[in-house]
């Protein structure tokens, strides 16, 4: 009887004692669970990283469109959109300038700068490797070829007649692109489409020194974005940009595929000011204007 009552003591000692021990070791516990928490270093963004350190670092093309000097002054197409950006972000303005694609590609991937600020196509397979941005405008790859001798004196049939419009005629011929770009790709594909053929050598010169090379009559086709060999025809009228070889493509910004704040912020900024009397104003600057102050034979030009 005696044990008895004992037992029922001591379980009414536990059922008023327990939940409070109890309890007391939970908040012990997250006590211990916060201080952890404290020590851990807090996870920052690319965005907050870059408003930390108030530079925003990007890297473009070295070309008479994106970006070159004009009288001792940067300018070009890629250039004036970043300043604004960067006026918007209220952050400075750090180029790194190389025509390197895969170099360009490879420090993105490293974070070594923030964002890729080119002529790049979205594909696919890029998309595996970087997140880009809205698009900027729209191209689609042309074939450069160099207009027949004396075509000034012949009639447009006859110059016609002496031109690649026809993709099936590019079978045995050799055609120049940059290498690790999307012309190469577009080219292959074209090739097994047409049954192949197409002779396709990679060399590590940029577009517009391939242009420069079909207009010098130093190779015989390269290929470009539409834009840009609309441009650089008006500076070499001996060239015809008029055969396209891939159907419109987006052309955009490229950042790191763990920025999504930064893509977030300059998706939107782009979509605003794509809008803009502005932008109006530089697309055609850059990209309609025929008598530009840009001539590549201006002694106020540099590209070298």
């Amino acid at each position: 009887m005696q044990r008895s009552i004992n037992l029922k003591i001591i379980l009414l000692i536990l059922i008023l004692v327990l939940p409070t021990f109890l309890d007391s070791c939970r908040r012990n516990g997250e006590s211990r669970f916060r201080d952890l928490d404290k020590l851990k270093p807090e996870r920052v963004t690319n965005l907050e990283r870059i408003r930390q350190k108030g530079i925003l670092r990007v890297v473009t093309e070295y070309n008479s469109i994106s970006y070159f000097i004009y009288r001792g002054q940067p300018m070009g197409f890629q250039y004036e959109m970043l300043q604004e950006l960067a006026n918007h972000m209220n952050l400075e303005l750090e180029v790194n300038v190389s025509n390197d694609l895969d170099r360009n590609f490879q420090d993105l991937k490293e974070e070594n700068v923030d964002l890729i600020a080119m002529n790049l196509t979205v594909t696919s397979q890029r998309k595996q490797d970087v997140a880009f941005t809205e698009p900027l405008l729209q191209t689609r790859q042309v074939l450069v070829q160099r207009k027949p001798a004396n075509w000034e004196k012949m009639r447009q049939s006859q110059v016609e007649s002496s031109l690649i419009r026809n993709q099936l005629n590019l079978a045995g011929k050799v055609v120049y692109v940059q290498s690790g770009s999307v012309y190469e790709t577009r080219l292959r594909s074209l090739s097994n489409e047409i049954g192949g053929g197409i002779d396709i050598r990679e060399v590590n010169l940029d577009s517009e020194r391939l242009i420069q090379r079909v207009a010098n009559g130093e190779i015989e086709y390269s290929v470009c974005d539409e834009n840009v060999g609309l441009v650089n025809a008006t500076y070499y009228p001996e060239l015809d940009v008029g055969t396209a070889i891939s159907f419109p493509q987006h052309v955009a910004w490229a950042v790191h595929p763990r920025s999504d704040s930064l893509l977030k912020v300059i998706n939107q900024w782009i979509t605003e000011f794509r809008n803009t009397d502005k932008y109006a104003i530089l697309y055609h600057k850059y990209f309609t204007n025929r008598h530009s102050y840009r001539s590549i034979h201006s002694e106020y030009y540099t590209l070298g």
